[in-house]
């Protein structure tokens, strides 16, 4: 009896105080299951993902291009850009290429040379085409060294004496050369021994006369310079102007 007593109070004391707890919680939101407290909607709380990527940017060629979210998710996009050539400069030019035009470079005396470095002859200018030389004597005397020059009918004449050391010594055309840049031709006599077989020749200085003669084609060069290369060595004889 006492029991039930004491029972009946505790319910009487606890009704209030659970009425106020249950009276301070917020009603629960539309859809909810029997439980206080938990929303019995579907929608789950969605993570959002950082879609801040880092993109590289790609390079010339076909590059991946890497992007990465919070989540650790790795994802590959391809940058397909290519790379054109420059276009040419000119019509019908290829890319650097030069054209096809040829430049030369004009020398002092006419002469010029084309884009690859080949020498060529410019109209007018002085070019040899013969060359040659004949004794006119020999004969016993002293140490000459003379010479003329004479320039006739686009020939350069070149004649005069020039000392071998013996009667078999003979004359000569050791050079025969036409500077272009300096529009100069160079004549060399020299002398050499002429032996044969079972011959006897004089011990004696020999003068040798000779003539020399050089033919141009288009012009004659504008300077003519002669050179004795005897017993003596070189001597310049004769230089001669146009």
């Amino acid at each position: 009896m006492n029991r039930r007593r004491l029972l009946v109070r505790a319910g009487v004391l606890a009704g209030p105080l659970l009425a106020g707890c249950l009276g301070g919680e917020e009603p629960p939101a539309s859809g909810t299951s029997g439980r206080a407290g938990t929303t019995g909607t579907a929608t789950a709380t969605t993570a959002t993902t950082g879609a801040t990527a880092t993109t590289a940017t790609p390079t010339s060629g076909s590059t991946a291009a890497r992007s990465t979210t919070e989540e650790g998710v790795d994802t590959r996009t391809t940058g397909a850009t290519s790379s054109s050539p420059s276009p040419p400069s000119s019509p019908g030019e290829s890319p650097g290429s030069t054209t096809g035009s040829t430049r030369a470079t004009r020398s002092l005396a006419g002469s010029s040379t084309d884009a690859d470095g080949r020498p060529t002859t410019v109209a007018g200018a002085p070019t040899i085409v013969d060359r040659q030389l004949s004794v006119a004597d020999r004969s016993c005397g002293t140490v000459t060294d003379e010479g003329t020059i004479t320039i006739e009918n686009g020939r350069v004449v070149a004649g005069g004496t020039i000392t071998g050391s013996d009667a078999c010594t003979t004359a000569v055309l050791d050079e025969a050369t036409y500077d272009r840049d300096a529009n100069r031709l160079r004549i060399v006599v020299a002398t050499e021994t002429e032996r044969k077989t079972g011959a006897v020749c004089a011990q004696c200085l020999t003068e040798i006369d000779y003539e020399a003669t050089v033919g141009f084609e288009g012009a004659v060069p504008a300077t003519v310079v002669l050179v004795h290369r005897g017993t003596a060595g070189e001597t310049r004889v004769e230089t001669v102007g146009v």
